[in-house]
């Protein structure tokens, strides 16, 4: 039984009071809230008797399919994004309600994922974040809980209220360690690594007793909004650079009328949509099979959360026209006041001109305009075009954390060390001589 097995049936984390250090594992009680009964976890300990019971902070953790989310719990959900631990467009409602519906059933190596709802002891909702299984962790063939997410998603879409990321994390990891099928662990991929939410997993690891692994760590590109910029521009890229690009743009002006356009609230969004979509399929992207055209699914994600976001005003689109017609564009994702860079495509037969490098250029004061304080760029590390345009940088990582209870710790060590061992052997054998 995993977390999608679990729909609709709420658990409630009660910790004892006064729990020793690094047992909180062993003293944490569940209770059906469903049908009454009391679980004995393996250490023996019983839950407390009924007074100590309601001197315990309680939270509770129900897993629900995004369908069947009903109004009440809708509206919670909503008004978290108004305060939340990290300010993150992909954990908006609008934009994980469009990737459950349209990728939900394919585009992850773990399918049928589930929403975790995470409520205080007052009932009141603290988080949110899709849960899923894996069959495989790394080389390894292990089932394991993972926050689901999809290729067009490049932050982990967990939600939790401000100041509330700690008993979050705690609620949540000891929900999932009272099923052997979520394995002894769970994976989030794609966490800010200075971000709330990333601080408050390391805080409940700690408070609970369990190992935490960074798996993996990248830097990509981050604009920080400057209030003037030209001066950003002439003091981030080289004069040799800069040089070259006026250059371009000034051949690329005497090939007709240039345009700089920006999708406005009562702007009908469907041309919009379609001329991204021409635009990305028409290069690269498209021949390689990776553009949002190249399937169903990814066009019905792009479409419907474009929508949803257009409706709630946080999608920026812009786009420079060539006689009227898209020769470069740029979707940025807003949430609160800090933005991601989703999306960009230019026509390639344009591209002696740098007709993409161009947008971002024109970007940045509109985006000061907006009153945006940061960008993300959502780019590879070490991307060669935006990299040499915005010079700060975010660490994203991915991160492990074994769930509580003593088996879990021990397999969740034997696995650290098996992964380790692999790596060792795979070093080895790279520093032979060649063959």
């Amino acid at each position: 039984m995993g977390p999608s097995d679990l729909i609709g049936r709420p658990f409630a984390y009660r910790p004892l009071l006064g729990a020793p250090p690094n047992h909180h594992h062993a003293k944490t009680i569940f209770t059906d809230l469903r049908y009454q009964t009391r679980m004995t976890l393996g250490n023996g300990h019983r839950a407390p008797d009924a007074a100590h019971t309601r001197t315990a902070a309680a939270a509770t953790v129900v897993y629900v399919a995004a369908a069947d989310i009903n109004p009440t719990q809708r509206a919670a959900w909503t008004a978290l994004a108004a305060t939340p631990a990290d300010l993150n467009s992909f954990a908006e409602p609008w934009c994980l309600d469009a990737g459950l519906a349209t990728l939900g059933a394919g585009h992850a190596p773990h399918n049928r994922a589930s929403l975790a709802l995470v409520h205080d002891a007052k009932g009141i909702l603290i988080g949110v974040a899709p849960i899923a299984r894996a069959s495989r962790f790394g080389r390894m063939p292990l089932s394991h809980a993972v926050v689901w997410n999809h290729a067009n998603s490049f932050l982990a879409p967990i939600m939790i209220r401000d100041g509330y990321a700690k008993p979050f994390w705690m609620a949540l990891l000891n929900s999932l360690s009272q099923s052997s099928d979520n394995g002894p662990l769970l994976c989030i991929e794609q966490l800010a690594n200075d971000g709330a939410v990333a601080g408050g997993l390391r805080a409940a690891a700690t408070a609970l007793g369990v190992r935490i692994i960074v798996e993996h760590r990248m830097r990509r590109a981050l604009l920080t909004v400057p209030a003037d910029p030209d001066a950003y521009w002439d003091s981030t890229v080289r004069a040799k650079k800069r040089k070259e690009l006026r250059r371009q743009w000034a051949r690329l002006r005497e090939l007709g009328r240039i345009d700089h356009r920006a999708l406005m609230p009562g702007d009908a969004l469907e041309p919009w949509l379609a001329d991204f979509l021409t635009l990305e399929q028409g290069g690269w992207k498209g021949v390689q099979g990776s553009a949002l055209a190249s399937a169903g699914d990814t066009r019905a994600f792009f479409t419907t959360m474009a929508h949803a976001a257009h409706a709630n005003g946080q999608l920026d689109m812009r786009a420079i026209m060539l006689d009227g017609t898209p020769i470069a564009m740029l979707i940025t994702l807003i949430a609160g006041d800090v933005g991601y860079s989703w999306k960009t495509a230019y026509d390639e037969r344009y591209a002696r001109y740098s007709p993409g490098v161009l947008i971002q250029r024109e970007s940045i004061a509109h985006f000061r305009d907006r009153g945006l304080r940061w960008i993300d760029s959502c780019a590879a590390e070490d991307h060669p075009m935006i990299d040499s345009l915005w010079h700060d940088r975010r660490s994203i990582v991915t991160m492990s954390v074994a769930l509580p209870g003593r088996a879990n710790r021990a397999r969740f060590a034997a696995v650290q060390l098996a992964k380790s061992a692999w790596h060792g052997i795979k070093a080895m054998r790279g520093s032979g001589p060649s063959a």
